[in-house]
């Protein structure tokens, strides 16, 4: 599905709360099988918190590296590099930077022979009380008719406490695919409703190295066009969209 070709912004509040990439690659045993000190080295002065997580019920280690604030997190195993985000996500450009700067000591030091599933995802929650909005304006006010659902129905909308929907849509020109889910949810521990547009971005296939980021900034360009497509006027201005002057989400 093309999305409506919009302006790229760089929100002033910014809904998202995590933004997390994976890259899928055959596995490689020496990841499980040393302690990845080269890869620590490379990465030691951005990421210098470190420790092991064993996964539940299966013999595979992941390596996690954090910076102090625990804002920043990259996880790597035997067949995945993973690179988070939390809370403070600001533009592409600072994420793929970051991506940038694990890829080649991952290529230097475990050589993956190309990567099987290359995915961005964005979660992003719609919190009206931080919005310059006026007390319960209405969700359909704020969101789109085709993922508002039953919010769209004053006769219902105010009775209704959760809703959560699912759609996978391929993306135009063979970029890739989006699984999304969105609804409204309960934030806890505070009783507020949110409104969660939780999307996944991804291409699946061999994709080798050189072509990993050009396929992330394809990805990364679709997640804004369906973010946009998703919300009112009226909640983009609320949200004060400005120009990023830059390739940004």
């Amino acid at each position: 599905m093309a999305f409506p070709d919009t302006p790229r912004v760089l929100y002033e509040i910014n809904p998202l709360d995590d933004v997390v990439c994976q890259l899928k690659f055959p596995p490689v045993l020496r990841i499980d099988t040393e302690t990845p000190v080269g890869f620590q080295e490379a990465i030691r002065d951005q990421f210098p918190l470190y420790r092991v997580e064993p996964s539940v019920n299966v013999p595979v280690k992941r390596h996690v590296f954090e910076t102090t604030d625990r804002v920043w997190q990259v996880t790597l195993a035997r067949d995945v590099l993973g690179l988070t985000c939390r809370k403070k996500y600001d533009r592409w450009e600072n994420f793929r930077s970051r991506l940038e700067s694990l890829l080649e000591p991952l290529s230097a030091n475990y050589r993956p022979s190309f990567f099987v599933h290359v995915c961005l995802r964005y979660r992003d929650v719609i919190r009206p009380w931080r919005l310059d909005l006026p007390p319960n304006v209405p969700w359909s006010e704020l969101i789109q008719p085709w993922i508002g659902g039953p919010y769209g129905q004053p006769e219902v909308a105010a009775e209704v406490e959760c809703v959560l929907t699912r759609t996978i849509l391929r993306l135009p020109d063979s970029i890739g695919r989006l699984d999304a889910s969105y609804g409204l949810a309960n934030e806890q521990p505070w009783p507020k409703h949110v409104f969660l547009i939780d999307a996944h971005l991804y291409k699946d296939g061999q994709t080798e190295l050189p072509n990993v980021i050009p396929s992330l900034n394809q990805l990364n360009r679709q997640a804004g066009l369906f973010f946009r497509f998703c919300i009112t006027d009226r909640l983009h201005h609320a949200l004060r969209p400005g120009d990023p002057g830059a390739d940004t989400r």
